[in-house]
């Protein structure tokens, strides 16, 4: 009798287990993978909210820089008195 991973040993050196772990690879490189654009979404969000924190970071520096004040006595945004953070 023929043990399991004797088996296994010569199914996965078979021309049939090879063609198709090929054409796998073959196809994943044709059309691509659900990581490949899970990743590319990662890396997107990753850029825009460093892009936000960059803008954020330079409104405290323009800010603060000035002695300027970052509240007011309200927080509407487009009110007179809204502070200069709030400003667009």
């Amino acid at each position: 009798m023929v043990s399991r991973v004797a088996r296994l040993t010569e199914h996965e050196r078979s021309k049939t287990h090879l063609e198709a772990a090929l054409a796998v690879v073959r196809r994943s490189h044709e059309l691509g993978r659900i990581e490949c654009v899970l990743a590319k979404q990662m890396t997107q969000a990753v850029q825009y909210w460093r892009s936000v924190l960059k803008r954020v970071f330079s409104v405290v520096v323009f800010i603060s820089e000035r002695g300027l004040a970052f509240r007011g006595s309200d927080e509407v945004i487009d009110s007179v008195n809204n502070g200069n953070s709030l400003l667009e």
